[in-house]
């Protein structure tokens, strides 16, 4: 009598139709691939920016202020390659250190015009945003390199993971998403393990 009832029913509204097993299970597979991959791309990030200065010669340089906004933005990472400085031309961003200190800050600014005083060559440099070139020329030796990209936003995970909580979080947190997602994965399983155990039961 109750199967008869439910086909009435079933009958009586067509429309409706309840997601299958099937498609709950293809989105919770998408949701799965998609912290994975979520997790892989941040440390494939993380390990380019632990890597690439051995491997390719790259510094990186944490942009401050948005004196080169929007070519570079605040809280951006500059990634700077060395070049021999008769190959900077007019209109590259170039990062330079306007002091000799170990600790002194670093500037990236674009080149505005190039000098020879006194057999030095010497590149007057502004930034994007400033009215005004900057006071002080620079000496081809307080050259770093040249701008080739940035990464957006890279410089707030550099300041991140460099905190104690940062630095836990970077070897932790993949590890523990991977287990939650297994464990998950898992719970499923048992899940519709029960399910078809009592279907069979019924049966």
């Amino acid at each position: 009598m109750n199967k008869i009832t439910k086909l009435i029913k079933s009958d009586s509204n067509p429309e409706v139709k309840l997601p299958s097993a099937a498609g709950r299970a293809s989105w919770a597979k998408a949701d799965k691939y998609l912290c994975r991959l979520s997790v892989l791309v941040f440390l494939a990030l993380v390990l380019f920016l632990l890597l690439a200065p051995r491997l390719w010669g790259l510094t990186f340089v944490t942009i401050m202020g948005g004196s080169m906004d929007p070519a570079l933005p605040a809280g951006s990472i500059a990634v700077v390659q060395f070049v021999d400085n008769r190959d900077v031309g007019v209109g590259d961003v170039i990062a330079f250190s306007p002091e000799k200190e170990q600790n002194a800050v670093i500037v990236t600014h674009r080149v505005v015009e190039i000098l020879d005083l006194d057999n030095v060559l010497t590149f007057q440099t502004k930034g994007d945003n400033n009215k005004e070139p900057d006071r002080n020329a620079v000496t081809s030796a307080n050259v770093i390199g040249r701008v080739r990209f940035h990464i957006p936003l890279g410089g707030y995970i550099i300041h991140f993971i460099k905190q104690p909580l940062g630095y836990g979080l970077l070897i932790c947190l993949p590890v523990i998403v991977i287990i939650l997602l297994e464990l998950k994965n898992i719970r499923e399983q048992i899940h519709s393990a029960k399910k078809k155990g009592a279907a069979r039961t019924q049966l």
